[in-house]
């Protein structure tokens, strides 16, 4: 997956700020917004720099209550970390691990599309790793399917029961590569079994 795919997800919504806006603005926009990082533009509508919470938090430590009239210009990061919105999920990931940075805005075509933050790459991830989860939970509840019915199909016609039976195992493979899910008849949950031996006697006594 790309970052535009989650962008067209999450929403396109650019917030942001002027560059001679004060801390004290930039800290109710995030508020307001419940965003950790803000965007700050030029008069040409180009980056100028991005401001966290982090930029905020250091300058009140080090000037008490008079750093919320800063300029966001002297508090925020001007070397700031861009990605296109072909890049990769993946590598938008290791560039923000490397980087030590929690938001990236997204270009495309040198223009300002959208931010993506570790919050929206992490929540792919976890729906990721879910859809494997039950694409792989339907695959082994169909192959539980194929063995019960080979040993169903080996006692009732013996040798025979294979060319039946291999169709059965072949198609729920078939869907989960192609990223399918197979047909409900073929994905009903089944305890999981511990040794082969759990096939049953049928099974066992088969030989093709």
């Amino acid at each position: 997956m790309t970052i535009d795919q989650i962008l067209n997800d999450k929403g396109r919504e650019i917030i942001s700020i002027k560059a001679d806006s004060s801390l004290s603005d930039a800290a109710r926009i995030l508020d307001e917004k419940r965003i950790g990082a803000v965007v700050a533009l030029g008069d040409d509508g180009e980056i100028v720099g991005v401001l966290s919470e982090r930029d905020i938090v250091r300058h009140v430590a080090r000037n008490g209550e008079a750093a919320l009239k800063i300029q966001v210009g002297d508090a925020m990061t001007r070397d700031v970390i861009t990605i296109e919105s072909v890049t990769k999920v993946d590598d938008a990931m290791q560039l923000m691990t490397d980087r030590r940075v929690r938001h990236l805005p997204v270009l495309r075509q040198d223009r300002l599309i959208g931010v993506v933050s570790i919050g929206d790459l992490v929540k792919w991830k976890i729906a990721e790793t879910e859809a494997e989860a039950e694409a792989m939970k339907s695959y082994l509840s169909a192959q539980y399917l194929f063995f019960k019915a080979l040993a169903f199909q080996s006692r009732k016609f013996g040798r025979n029961a294979w060319p039946v039976c291999s169709e059965i195992a072949l198609f729920p493979a078939i869907c989960c590569r192609r990223g399918l899910r197979p047909p409900r008849a073929l994905s009903i949950s089944r305890p999981p079994l511990k040794t082969p031996s759990g096939f049953g006697r049928g099974a066992r006594e088969w030989r093709p």
